[in-house]
C-alpha cells in the first residue's frame, strides 16, 4: 500500500541535516548510479514541469511534478517508485523538500569550494526557498554575522524575526544590496529576480557566490 507524505509530516520528519547528509551521499555516486531528466509542458492555464530519475543504490525510481496554475499558484508532488517491481511505494508534498534539497545541494558546494572561516555572510531574497538556503549553509559555514536583503522591508524584518532562533549566526537586516555585500564571504541569491544581481565588481577573489534559480 503506498505511503502518502502530507506537508506536516515531510516537514516533521525532514530535518537539515538528513537533507545535508542526503545531498552528500547523493553526490558521491557515480553516473552509471543515478539517471535523470526534465520535460516541460504548457498549458492554457499555465505550465507542467516533472522530473524523472532513478537511484540505484537506494532502489528507487520515480518523478517530481511542479505546475503552477494561473491565479493559485505553485504545487510540488514526488512519486516513489521500487526500482525491481515498479510498484508505487509513495506520494510525498515535495515544497518542503524541494527547499530543503535546494539548500542542501548550495551547502555541498559551499563545502567544497568556500573559505573555511566565514565571518560575513549575504542572503539575498527572504522566501521560502531562502529560508532553506540559510539552514543549510549555516550546517557547513555558520557565519558571524548573515545580511539579509529584500527589497521590501517588511519581507527583511520578518525574515529576521522569524529566523534568528534557528540559526547561530547574528542576522542583520540591511537596507541595500551593497551593504549587504560589503565584506562579504559568502553570498547566496535567492530571489525571482529576472535580471541580474551581482555586477563584474560585486565577484571579488575569496567570495563564494550561490545562486538559487535563472
Amino acid at each position: 500500500m503506498p505511503r502518502v507524505l502530507d506537508s506536516s509530516t515531510v516537514e516533521e520528519l525532514l530535518t537539515p541535516s538528513l537533507a545535508l547528509d542526503a545531498m552528500r551521499e547523493l553526490f558521491s555516486y557515480s553516473e552509471e548510479e543515478l539517471g535523470y531528466g526534465r520535460i516541460d509542458l504548457r498549458h492554457p492555464k499555465g505550465w507542467l514541469r516533472a522530473l524523472p530519475a532513478f537511484m540505484r543504490p537506494g532502489g528507487v525510481f520515480g518523478f517530481k511534478t511542479i505546475h503552477r496554475t494561473d491565479g493559485v499558484g505553485m504545487r510540488y508532488a514526488i512519486y516513489v517508485h521500487d526500482l525491481e517491481t515498479g510498484e508505487l511505494s509513495g506520494i510525498v508534498d515535495g515544497l518542503a523538500v524541494t527547499n530543503l534539497r535546494t539548500g542542501a545541494v548550495s551547502a555541498v558546494a559551499t563545502e567544497r569550494m568556500a573559505p573555511e572561516v566565514v565571518e560575513v555572510a549575504a542572503l539575498v531574497g527572504t522566501g521560502p526557498v531562502a529560508r532553506g538556503q540559510a539552514l543549510l549553509l549555516d550546517l557547513v559555514r555558520p557565519a558571524r554575522e548573515l545580511r539579509v536583503y529584500a527589497r521590501t522591508p517588511d519581507n527583511r524584518a520578518r525574515f529576521v524575526e522569524e529566523m534568528s532562533s534557528r540559526l547561530s549566526s547574528r542576522l542583520v537586516a540591511v537596507e541595500s544590496l551593497d551593504e549587504a555585500l560589503d565584506g562579504a564571504q559568502l553570498v547566496t541569491l535567492a530571489t525571482k529576480a529576472s535580471s541580474p544581481l551581482l555586477e563584474s565588481a560585486h565577484v571579488v577573489p575569496g567570495r563564494h557566490v550561490n545562486s538559487v534559480g535563472p
